[in-house]
């Protein structure tokens, strides 16, 4: 059976609900956010992308419904982003020993 894309909460034996955003059909896109405030952010978004890797900008200080940001993650400190860096390379790793792209 197939995985379907999207955004989805997974249930897990232990009781947990984890709302998941699960790529791989290319439409998954992730857009740079700059508030008016001292934070910067990720948005995660689905149904908008055209390919795989999916990197999408918009003006500053706008969450704008065009780019149908659903879920987002927030910064005020480099060092929080260089622990979401340095996570992202450790998984990509993980991904790539299972002989994934």
């Amino acid at each position: 059976m197939a995985t379907e894309c999207g955004f989805t909460i997974e249930e897990y034996d232990c009781g947990a609900k984890v709302e998941t955003l699960i790529t791989g059909d290319g439409k998954a896109s992730f857009s740079g956010l700059n508030f008016h405030d001292e934070f910067v952010g990720i948005g995660f978004s689905y149904g908008r992308g055209t390919g795989l890797g999916v990197i999408e900008n918009h003006k500053p200080g706008s969450v704008s419904t065009d780019i149908g940001v659903k879920w987002q993650v927030k910064f005020d400190s480099v060092k929080s982003i260089d622990a979401l860096i340095a996570t992202a390379e450790r998984v990509k790793l993980l991904l790539a020993a299972k002989g994934e792209d």
